[in-house]
């Protein structure tokens, strides 16, 4: 560390603790300041991308300024609709840019995230941006047409969605592009069912500050043609379905915690819920009723947690 930073450490931590000299804080944009002291850059949540093993690896501008400390990651399920921010790491800014959500994203289990900055007098400042995962499945019409379909994105300002096709996930090439109002991409023509596609978005920022140009892009997780959304459906321990196919009715299991609400939905592959039942125990009898011969995800969501496995439901017995 060379003299002139260091002693900015100095004045810093001095006004922490005495407020020896008056000095306020402006917002100025993304940038704040510290009266008499150099600007301190936020960082600022540049992307949220799935990884193969579809975990989100979130990343952010380093503001490289020795004035910053820490680097809070925060959360946000987008199925629990309760609206609460969940902190989920605190990295040191030298050292990072980029942190990997250890919990795995899929189409019942979407999230938003979003940064914030923490300065050496514990000062936290949040990035103007919350970006959400972009979840990408292959959906069948009655007709046996295939088309592509993904969550709207939530972040950065953009114009379209890339569309990338390849017969290898680590090699895809982009074929297409769609506008921003769409959300789904037919799949038309001969069609490899070992293909695999991706969506991406992306945008050209200018760092005024560094006065440079800047390219942040985000990306969906990869699908195959002959996608099964149930594959990426992590099978939670803690809720338990006997038997599982279900013919005429099954026993559902989970733990149950008094102080939250409950409430048991049956989505199918396209992510339409087809039952609905609200959950006043840690365990039910699931009768089959009307839900026809397929496959489908359960999920139990509460107010602070979220059980989801998959489901099958076989023919009916005669």
């Amino acid at each position: 560390m060379n003299q002139t930073n260091f002693k900015i450490r100095i004045l810093v931590l001095l006004f922490c603790i005495f407020e020896l000299f008056p000095s306020k804080i402006y917002s100025i944009q993304k940038y704040f300041v510290f009266s008499n002291l150099e600007p301190i850059k936020i960082s600022i949540l540049n992307s949220i991308n799935v990884l193969e093993e579809n975990k989100n690896i979130i990343s952010w501008d380093n503001p490289n300024n020795d004035l910053i400390d820490f680097i809070n990651i925060y959360r946000k399920s987008l199925v629990i609709n309760d609206g609460s921010w969940i902190k989920i790491a605190s990295v040191k800014s030298l050292n990072h840019n980029s942190y990997i959500d250890e919990i795995e994203s899929n189409i019942a289990n979407q999230f938003k995230y979003k940064i914030s900055t923490l300065d050496l007098c514990s000062n936290e400042f949040f990035s103007l941006y919350e970006n959400n995962t972009i979840i990408l499945r292959v959906e069948v019409k009655s007709n046996g047409d295939r088309f592509l379909k993904w969550n709207h994105y939530q972040g950065i300002k953009m114009n379209n969605y890339k569309i990338f096709k390849g017969l290898k996930p680590d090699n895809l090439i982009r074929i297409d592009s769609t506008n921003f109002d769409n959300n789904t991409y037919p799949l038309n023509g001969n069609i490899n069912q070992n293909e695999y596609f991706k969506i991406e978005v992306e945008e050209v920022v200018y760092d005024s500050i560094n006065n440079s140009r800047k390219i942040i892009k985000s990306q969906s997780n990869t699908v195959l043609n002959l996608y099964d959304s149930l594959k990426n459906v992590d099978t939670n321990k803690n809720l338990k379905i006997q038997p599982n196919p279900l013919y005429d009715n099954s026993e559902i299991i989970f733990p149950f915690d008094i102080s939250q609400s409950f409430v048991l939905n049956i989505y199918d592959l396209i992510g339409n819920v087809v039952y609905s039942l609200p959950m006043i125990s840690g365990k039910v009898i699931l009768n089959r009723n009307s839900i026809n011969e397929g496959s489908y995800i359960l999920q139990i969501k509460g107010t602070k947690i979220c059980y989801t496995q998959k489901l099958i439901v076989g023919g009916r017995i005669k």
